[in-house]
């Protein structure tokens, strides 16, 4: 768990991002977020820089901070590599899982569907859970380094799909595609279970690169 100050600031930051509170290509003022969060210039400062090494913010010296505004090549790149990388977790999970991670992987959609038939499930929720679940997923694969290069490309993702067409409109297709990378870790069957994972994240890569400008605020351009 984060527990310093600027772990603190980050996950802050890291939540408006996702959220879309700072927008694309939206400054990122210092002294503002100092402000509201309580904190000093130093952990705001350090937070920034980590964002910036991770690709959600330019910050040009002497001039400031702004959330990153990335072209559509930019974004067909980055799930190219994404999905591969979730495709070679699902294809280790299915050769290494336990049946005790399987079950949770399990219970982790079925407890999400539950939810989202019952009309409960907001928007926030569905995108922890469904990050549980994807959590859940990698570590069937029982490759830490991997795992932990994995959780910040989630990151990254969450942040395109917050900042444009948002979770809701794929959480029903996202269960059943869910569904599809559980059996074939279940079968122990690699390149099914591998394949199922990468189409997933195709399918997100392909409802962003289709999104455009007359149907919500921002464009990718």
């Amino acid at each position: 768990m984060r527990t310093s100050k600027k772990d603190f600031v980050y996950d802050a930051l890291l939540q408006r991002l996702i959220v879309g509170e700072y927008k694309m290509g939206e400054e990122i003022r210092v002294s503002q977020i100092v402000s509201e969060l309580g904190t000093s210039r130093q952990p705001v400062l350090a937070a920034l820089n980590a964002f910036a090494l991770d690709g959600f913010v330019e910050i040009v010296p002497q001039v400031g901070c702004r959330v990153v505004h990335p072209s559509a090549q930019d974004v067909s790149d980055f799930y190219i590599i994404f999905g591969r990388f979730e495709r070679a977790m699902a294809e280790l999970g299915a050769t290494r899982r336990t049946n005790k991670q399987l079950n949770a992987l399990k219970e982790l959609n079925r407890n999400i569907r539950e939810l989202f038939k019952s009309g409960e499930l907001t928007t926030e929720e569905y995108r922890t859970r469904n990050r549980d679940f994807h959590r859940a997923m990698h570590q069937t694969a029982n490759s830490d380094l991997i795992d932990m290069y994995q959780a910040r490309f989630f990151d990254m993702s969450d942040f395109f799909v917050g900042q444009t067409i948002g979770f809701r409109p794929h959480m029903s297709e996202a269960l059943d595609e869910h569904d599809a990378v559980i059996e074939g870790i279940e079968a122990q069957d690699s390149e099914k279970a591998g394949a199922a994972a990468e189409a997933h994240i195709s399918k997100v890569a392909r409802a962003l690169l289709n999104w455009n400008e007359s149907e919500k605020r921002l464009s990718l351009v």
